[in-house]
């Protein structure tokens, strides 16, 4: 096995597994598990459910050096598909986990002949910029009441009756909540990443576009391409909706104008109107179902995942 520098990689209960310690060194990597392959004589780094940006490249590159580590010696898998190389892996870690959750029937399919409530969820966690633009702009055009939308760290929520007690702990799939889907016509998905901050300009997509796919329709406020890279995984999107044009438009401010236009037009739109292209595209949502429950593991970084019974023990 290589050196490598105790101050920064501690030894786990387990033969060549480590646990990663460098002190916010490189944002997120802290806690993330390492491996030694003795086959390809590596050292392998799982940060499968984050993405390396340019900028986070340069700082792994710092820790690389702190262990004497050359290209060479090191893999990180991580989910950002536009940074692939010697040292950077990425594969469709969230495909993967989703696939997951539907082959050990952690899912309840959407009722998509009860009533809709209301016209959309959106559904935020975490205070991004392009999370804020969208709920500012909702607000601001009067759209708030045509929907379900929560950001819990404004300590906004869904309703009590929306909510569904779950056994199943895995953090980032025991929000897949039946009811939520069945009572609206579409999602308006605010994914991890979006260049209007520009620390952020990558395609990562994360479980947020996973849980839309298998549940109902969407539109996506994410980076350019976007919806390109969804559709070109086999899955199908909603142009039956949404103009979805937005996909190609360079300018973040556009992108996101853009998004709210379409937003408040169909919420605007005849509900009856409404309620035949939701039922016209249906058989959309089961295709992605079908293709999600078959996507094709990525067999290199599943054998590492599959090590610690990653996922919550669903692998």
């Amino acid at each position: 096995m290589k050196w490598f520098n105790s101050d920064f990689i501690k030894e786990t209960d387990m033969k060549n597994e480590f646990r990663i310690n460098i002190k916010k060194m490189v944002p997120m990597l802290d806690d993330k598990w390492c491996f030694w392959d003795g086959e390809l004589e590596k050292f392998v780094i799982l940060f499968e459910d984050e993405a390396v940006t340019e900028d986070l490249k340069k700082k792994f590159q710092v820790f690389f050096n702190k262990n004497n580590w050359s290209e060479d010696d090191v893999i990180v898998y991580h989910s950002n598909s536009d940074l692939n190389e010697k040292s950077f892996r990425s594969f469709d870690n969230f495909f993967m986990e989703c696939k997951s959750i539907l082959n050990n029937n952690y899912f309840s399919e959407t009722d998509y002949e009860s009533e809709k409530i209301k016209k959309y969820n959106c559904l935020n966690h975490s205070m991004k910029i392009h999370r804020q633009f969208i709920y500012k702009g909702l607000k601001g055009r009067n759209l708030l009441d045509f929907g379900y939308v929560s950001f819990l760290e404004k300590g906004i929520t869904l309703p009590n009756y929306l909510e569904q007690k779950t056994d199943f702990k895995q953090w980032r799939w025991d929000t897949l909540n039946y009811r939520i889907p069945s009572s609206t016509y579409f999602n308006i998905v605010t994914e991890t990443h979006h260049n209007i901050d520009m620390e952020l300009n990558s395609t990562f997509i994360t479980e947020k576009i996973c849980k839309a796919l298998i549940t109902q329709p969407f539109i996506l406020v994410g980076n350019v391409n976007h919806i390109k890279y969804i559709k070109d995984k086999g899955f199908e999107t909603y142009s039956e909706i949404f103009d979805e044009s937005y996909d190609t438009i360079e300018s973040p401010n556009e992108r996101l104008n853009f998004v709210l236009d379409e937003v408040e037009r169909v919420c605007k739109m005849e509900e009856n109107k409404l309620k035949d292209l939701y039922e016209s595209v249906i058989w959309k949502v089961k295709h992605n179902i079908k293709v999600m429950s078959e996507f094709k593991d990525d067999l290199d970084a599943k054998k590492y995942i599959n090590i610690r019974g990653y996922w919550g023990g669903i692998v």
